[in-house]
């Protein structure tokens, strides 16, 4: 029996020093916040502090400085973070993580981005360059002054590499693949669908103006014709054939808007800024504030910057506070090739060239490393071949020179509005609306990032452009970008969706709007207020008001009125759960759910059952990837209900609607008893740490409990699961204690970290947070050796 109890009590031993082991390591790999460190590259000393919350406040003399201590910072708390970034858009993920992320490599090694970024540094001006070169030697003196390697490396066993110039690059262009398609999606499902329907039908269904756009050049909005037949050719599906339980309508993005000093209450400009992406920990941003000396003066940028890169990217620098939302212009076309027999050249206007072909080499953690051949045209990367077996190439921003720099450093410097405008508009990044408002009341937009300047076609579909006939000449001069500077209105407010009049099209192309939802309502809001303050802002950041599905709310409640004495036993539940609706997407509305959901039922039966052929023909076909103003149509068919486009087997419209009524009920009744099925249920904000897809054991460690919240995509409060609102900023220049600014899960990637997950009940909960750091907790000095 005592040697059992012996067994036991060595296996006991084992485990409590393998315990303790552990977390020795992770000790160890705890970023350093107080005391003094001695470093090389620093001209002079450094300080560091740190408030409540884990931001992190610079003190330097030079910007240079500055740069290293961001890096440092960046490195200490999020250098994990940072290697995905410069990974994903490198295609090196498969080399840390395993033979799963080798078809994204794959795909990702087509643009050969790590070449282009290389050859960018090269490029970049003097003073971006020497901040950059700063910045990296920051990044790798910060990896280095930990005791040992950051925890994720502990526990997948591998070494993490040096930061390198281009690494910086790489995470700009991260942001690419994250804002932008990479594979010309849009414009070959776009091609798809031309294929199979008339001209009437196709400006039908993919208007490039639509009642809910609300842009900042007035314009009317024309009505849509409805033609006579729908583009029904195969009679194959029986009805919900396809129905999906939410359509897949999402858009990555962003809100912002500025009211100038006749809409504030103390003649203020105010600036607010909530940028949309997945949510994960470590949260996309880190809060800091930069204090340094330029030309004698004293300077301080405050703000969000994104780990990988030294400059501010949101915020404010006291006399200019900025904010951006993605734009859904058209950067990027897919080029038709024509090609030889044996596909070896491809056509120019020059004659026929041969492809450029590349060995790319993937390293695969515990495996072989795979080989791939690249090919490339004068235009682009080729990307595949189409449904009729055409090889595509892909000409796209990113491809350029013109993909990146770091004029974001000339933004923190800036004084007025339009010099920060004009600045913007020489801002190389995946292309923004730039909205921006200064200490004198001032307001304005324009467009930053390169725009391509198109000949012989809009960009819309896949061309040819052997012929030249058809090409891009360069890049748009930034003095001729559009701009609006203090409108009449006292307000910009921009949201993915069309910002300018259908004039700018030859010169911004129509791109892939967001349905203009948010921002009507975000303008409504606006033009209702007066005397508006930070907290209003804050408070329409997290408005749950669901203006626009009201229209939805009214079909289904005028429907189910009228047909009350046949209504089914489900129809009438659902009859009167909605009929209580407080017009909010609330995380404990039933009724939400219910209006929610059925119009996407609607949504999804109506489109599989007009586009059933390109079904049939493509599982992968998804019309949302083709546009996203479909909203239009299908309100429009509703609405008029015209016979011959009402779906089979059914004696009337109301029919129709009343069956998507049933199925809606019907699904969520499989779940369990109707009054549970909360949209809260479903909008569940699962925030989740990278590590945990591949060690899930590390969940409950690693992530935070899941909560049901309020919110959705047509909102002002945009949230969907693991998406949404990536940060909130409030400011006005010059009035930054007043600010407001806000993060998911917290300021450090460690889970030991008191800054984990800092951010994160003030962030589900609204709570008010400040712009400025709080009073300091730890102070880290960064001594030149």
């Amino acid at each position: 029996m005592q040697w059992i109890i012996k067994i036991i009590i060595v296996i006991l031993s084992a485990v409590a020093l393998a315990i303790a082991s552990v977390y020795w390591h992770l000790q160890r790999s705890l970023p350093l916040l107080n005391g003094e460190v001695s470093v090389l590259g620093l001209d002079s000393e450094v300080v560091i502090k740190r408030d409540r919350l884990g931001m992190a406040s610079i003190e330097a003399s030079s910007r240079s400085d500055a740069s290293y201590a961001l890096g440092f910072v960046h490195a200490q708390e999020r250098f994990f973070q940072m290697d995905l970034l410069r990974r994903t858009s490198s295609g090196e993920l498969a080399a840390l993580l395993g033979a799963s992320l080798m078809v994204q490599d794959e795909r990702t090694r087509a643009h050969r981005l790590r070449v282009r970024a290389k050859n960018l540094v090269a490029q970049l001006a003097p003073n971006e360059r020497k901040q950059l070169e700063s910045y990296v030697k920051g990044v790798n003196a910060g990896l280095n002054q930990l005791g040992t390697y950051p925890f994720e490396y502990l526990l997948l066993r591998e070494t993490p590499q040096a930061w390198l110039l281009e690494d910086s690059i790489l995470s700009i262009f991260a942001m690419y693949l994250q804002l932008q398609p990479a594979d010309g999606n849009q414009e070959r499902h776009l091609a798809q669908l031309k294929s199979v329907l008339t001209p009437e039908q196709f400006d039908f269904f993919l208007p490039t103006l639509g009642k809910w756009d609300t842009p900042l050049f007035p314009i009317s909005i024309p009505s849509l014709t409805i033609p006579d037949m729908p583009p029904v050719t195969r009679g194959l599906l029986s009805l919900n054939a396809y129905l999906k339980p939410l359509a897949k309508d999402r858009v990555v993005g962003s809100n912002n808007w500025a009211v100038d000093k006749t809409k504030t209450h103390d003649g203020r400009a105010i600036v607010a800024d909530d940028m949309h992406l997945n949510i994960r920990v470590p949260n996309t941003w880190f809060k800091a504030s930069i204090a340094f000396t330029h030309n004698n003066q004293a300077q301080q940028v405050i703000g969000l910057t994104l780990p990988g890169m030294p400059a501010m990217v949101v915020g404010s620098n006291t006399r200019i506070a900025w904010g951006f939302t993605n734009s859904y212009g058209d950067f990027h076309d897919v080029i038709l090739l024509e090609v030889n027999a044996d596909e070896s050249e491809y056509l120019t206007p020059e004659g026929w060239r041969p492809f450029a072909r590349f060995q790319e080499n993937i390293a695969i953690r515990g495996g072989e490393t795979h080989t791939i051949e690249v090919r490339e045209t004068q235009w682009g990367p080729v990307i595949g071949k189409n449904k009729q077996g055409q090889l595509m190439a892909y000409r796209w921003v990113l491809h350029d020179r013109q993909a990146a720099n770091l004029k974001f450093l000339e933004l923190e410097l800036t004084s007025s509005l339009n010099d920060a405008l004009s600045v913007a508009n020489r801002m190389w990044m995946p292309a923004q609306n730039f909205v921006a408002g200064d200490d004198k009341g001032n307001i304005g937009w324009t467009i930053a990032g390169a725009v391509p300047k198109r000949l012989g076609y809009d960009g819309r579909l896949p061309t040819s452009w052997a012929k030249g006939d058809k090409a891009w000449q360069g890049y748009q001069d930034p003095n001729d970008y559009p701009r609006v500077i203090t409108p009449q209105t006292g307000f910009v407010a921009t949201a993915n969706s069309r910002v300018v009049d259908p004039s700018w099209d030859p010169f911004l192309g129509t791109g892939r709007y967001a349905l203009g939802a948010r921002s009507k309502h975000i303008a409504q809001r606006l033009q209702e207020q007066k005397g508006i303050t930070e907290q209003d802002m804050h408070d329409m950041q997290q408005d749950e008001e669901a203006r626009f599905m009201q229209h939805w709310y009214q079909l289904f409640m005028g429907l189910l009125e009228r047909n009350e004495a046949i209504l089914s036993a489900h129809q009438t539940v659902f009859f009167n759960q909605i009929k209580s609706w407080n017009q909010k997407a609330s995380a404990d509305s039933v009724a939400y759910r219910l209006i929610r959901e059925a119009r996407d039922y609607v949504h999804a039966d109506l489109l599989d059952y007009y586009f059933q052929e390109l079904r049939l023909d493509n599982e992968t076909f998804d019309y949302y990837r083709a546009g996203r103003q479909w909203e239009n149509a299908i309100w429009q068919l509703i609405t008029i209900q015209p016979p011959a486009w009402l779906p089979p087997s059914m004696p009337n419209w109301d029919a129709w609607l009343l069956s998507i009524i049933e199925q809606t009920f019907n699904d969520l009744i499989e779940i369990g008893p109707i009054e549970g099925r909360t949209w809260g249920e479903w909008n569940q904000v699962a925030v989740v740490h990278p590590l945990t897809h591949a060690l899930e054991f590390l969940s409950p460690w690693l992530n935070p409990s899941p909560e049901g919240v309020g919110g959705d995509d047509f909102l002002m409060k945009v949230q969907q699961q693991n998406f949404g609102q990536s940060q909130r900023m409030v400011v006005s220049p010059g009035n930054e204690d007043e600010g407001i600014l806000q993060l998911p899960t917290g300021q450090s990637g460690h889970p030991l970290s008191p800054y984990y997950l800092s951010d994160h009940e003030a962030w589900i909960q609204g709570k008010r947070t400040p712009f400025l750091p709080g009073a300091t907790e730890y102070i880290l000095m960064l001594i030149p050796q």
